[in-house]
Order: C-alpha cells, then structure tokens, then sequence
C-alpha cells in the first residue's frame, strides 16, 4: 500500500530472499526496475505485483525455480506487458487468480510446467488477451478450475495439447462463463449453457463440441510467432515453417534500439560433423539484417590473436547480447566460432566459444571465389550460410549485392571476424555494394 509514486529498487540485493508475498502490493509507483532482481532463494510469490500501478514491469530474468506459490501474483497489475516465457514452474502448486483482472494484452505463458499445480481458480478473469497458448499445461493434477476465463470477453482462442485434462477437477463453476468470443478449432461458438469443465476439451465439431484448438493446427510463421514460440519450436526442431530469409524485428532496448534479425540458416550438412569445422553456419541460425552500431574491431590497429583476442568480441558478446530480450538470450546456445590466425599469429586457426559472432569470408560468398579471400585462412573449415548460397552471393561473378547491409538507411560496410593473412594490421570487411 505504499503511496511512494517512484520507487528505485534497482540495486537491491535480494540473493538472501525467501519470501516476496505481497511485496509491492497496491504500490503507487507507476515504474518499478525489477531486472536485476537475484530471485533464486524466493520460495513465495503470491501476490507480488498485486493491484501494482507501474506499467512496465520487466521479470524476464526471474529466477522461479524454487518457487512454490504464484497466486495473484499480477491480480489487478496495471502492466500491459509481461514477459513470462522464462519462467520455471516446475515446483508451483498454486496459480489461483495470477492474472485476475491484469492489463496484459499477450501473456506467454506456453513454456509454463504446470505439472504439480492443483489449483488454477479465477487464473485468467478478464483477461485481456485474444489468444492464450497453454499448449504446455500438464493439468493432471489440478483440482479447482472454478472461473478460470470468467469475463475474458477478449479471449478468441485458446490453445492446448493433450496434457490439458480436467479428469480430477472437483470444482468448475463459471469456468467460461461470459467468454463470448471464444472459438473451438473446429467452430463450435460459446454457448452460456456451457460454462463449467464440459467444453474445457479440444473442439471435436458437433459431435464433441469444445472450446479449445488443438496447438497442432497452430498457424506458425517466424515474423508472428513470440519469440517463446519460436524458442519451443526451434529446441524440439520444429522449424519447417521458418524459411530461409524471414525477418522478424528484436527490440535491444533504448541504447541500441529495434533491428531486424533474419533466419540465415536451417540446415546441418555432414561437413558440420568434420573435427575442427566452425558450427558458425551450421543449424538454425539468425542473423541481424543489419547494422547495430559503429564500434571498432580493435583498440589498437592490429589483428594479432585474431578475433579471439579482438574488443569487438567482448563487445558483441557482453553489450549486445545482455541488451537481448531474456527470451532470445537465453535461447541462444554456446557456438564453437574457428577464425582465420592473420600473419603473426602462427599457422594455427583460432578457436573460441561464443554466444554471438561475426560472420567469416566463406559464410557470406561462396568458397574461393576470389583471389583476396585465400587470406582468410579458416575459408576452407566452416561453410556458406544458406541465406547466401540461396542468393548465389559470390565475388567472382560479382553477384554480391545480397551481403549489403544499411546502417539506418544508408548502405555502409561491415566487419567480418576473419584476420588478413597478408597483415598484421587487418580484418576483413564487406564493402558498402556487398563486394
């Protein structure tokens, strides 16, 4: 209830915290940075953000491992977005009212473990949000659905899989009661004498009426899906319907702004399995479609050590990457990046461990394709992306005017990790025309 219009939070220590229950209950403040909340002792979040007034409210990087209770936890919170999809509910027992009367226009709740909860009364009242995916929901164990959608006039679809069960529900009163929007996948249309656990099945058509759409029928294209989506789908290989070349806008927060990241690779051809070949455009692969910010590939005009040794590595793997929406971060796996050892660093390529990279010679136009490439020396141990293979993008037929990348609106060069073997001062770069 604290009348505190501005709270600032931001460097609390919570590493020692058990209990957050009702911690910002009522609080008038209309920002709250929880960011850096370290919530990996909390055994308790009921009602942590209840009737809160801050609009914004950032738990992505919530650890919830421990936690037990999420009860009411946003009830009646004036946040219109909440990033969910990294939340561990494994050990959760209890959801009741969680999303009661929220402003949240989307919800991703599709990574949810719902597996221990028993209770998921009054969870989405009112909800905003047209559509809900609780293809994960696994609700075996659940005993109250009392109004679980009650007054969720918004709500169009609801998505789930066979885990959604109601067979030990004792209590379903008004589970759907005033959803009248919702649609079962196979059309069947609200109907108020069905308001209790009777329709909470996959739409069968007349013959076994629902109001759910099995997830199987979900349309997914990458420019559409929430990235909790594509995550899911990318982790159990679900990617046929992400193609080569679509984009999708990520957000990097005020610093760096809204780029645009394009799906530059899907396959994983035999040559990925060879000892010592860089994975760097090996399985799904996103790339940013253009450029992010201006930044040095060294403080000093050398390429000795490589990319390994460069301050463009720690930038892009410390800034860019912790400026990722925690969905996309968290997603993104540890890659083995193999670069060209330039002039002075020996005969042997380097080798380093990264989460985010910058492309090599060979990645971007086909294999010897140019006299000038031959100073890359890691050419012959990775492969062309298959956004570029697709384009026909090489140097030597002067086809390369799918690697130009803009800088704003104009077309500008971009670095490459490749250290020029005839110097000890260079690295490659596409020019502005993408030669």
């Amino acid at each position: 209830n604290s009348q505190a219009t501005t709270l600032d939070v931001s460097n609390f220590d919570t590493s020692n915290v058990t209990y957050m229950n009702i911690m910002f209950g009522n609080s008038q403040a209309t920002t709250l940075d929880v960011s850096n909340f370290d919530t990996s002792n909390v055994t308790t979040m009921a009602q942590m953000f209840e009737s809160s007034q801050a609009t914004t409210l950032d738990v992505s990087n919530f650890d919830t491992s421990k936690v037990t209770s999420m009860g009411s936890m946003f009830q009646l919170s004036q946040a219109t977005t909440l990033d969910l999809s990294n939340f561990n509910t494994t050990n959760v027992t209890n959801m009741s009212w969680m999303f009661y009367y929220s402003k949240a226009t989307t919800l991703d709740v599709s990574n949810f473990d719902t597996s221990k909860v028993t209770n998921m009364g009054s969870m989405f009242v009112n909800s905003k949000a047209t559509t809900l995916d609780l293809s994960n929901f696994n609700t075996s164990n659940v005993t109250n659905m009392a109004q679980m959608f009650n007054s969720s006039t918004n709500l169009k679809t609801i998505y789930v899989s066979n885990k959604f069960n109601t067979d030990k529900v004792t209590s379903s009163t008004n589970m759907f009661r005033g959803c009248t929007n919702l649609v079962g996948g196979a059309g069947t249309k609200y109907n108020s004498s069905y308001v209790d656990k009777t329709y909470a099945r996959i739409d069968g058509g007349t013959s076994n009426p629902g109001y759910f759409t099995d997830v199987a029928s979900k349309p997914s294209q990458f420019s559409l899906d929430d990235w909790g989506t594509i995550v899911r789908n990318v982790k159990s290989g679900n990617t046929n319907m992400y193609k080569i070349g679509d984009t999708k806008e990520v957000n990097l927060g005020s610093t760096y702004g809204t780029h645009t990241l394009r799906v530059a690779n899907t396959s994983t051809p035999s040559e990925c399995s060879t000892s010592g070949f860089s994975q760097t455009a090996c399985g799904f692969v996103l790339e940013f479609a253009d450029i992010i910010t201006t930044h040095t590939m060294n403080d000093t005009n050398t390429n000795v050590g490589g990319w390994s040794s460069t301050s463009m590595r720690t930038f892009v793997n410390n800034d860019i990457y912790n400026a990722m929406p925690g969905k996309v971060k968290n997603a993104i796996i540890d890659t083995t990046v193999v670069s060209g050892h330039g002039s002075t660093s020996g005969e042997t390529n380097f080798t380093s461990t990264d989460k985010l990279y910058l492309l090599s010679t060979a990645e971007v136009w086909a294999q010897g394709s140019s006299n000038t490439i031959k100073y890359d020396t890691a050419r012959d141990v990775t492969r062309q992306l298959d956004y570029y293979k697709n384009l026909g993008t090489s140097t030597s037929t002067s086809n390369y005017s799918g690697a130009i990348k803009k800088n704003g609106t104009s077309d500008s060069y971009w670095w490459l990790r490749a250290a020029y073997s005839n110097s000890t001062y260079y690295f490659f770069r596409v020019y502005a025309n993408g030669d």
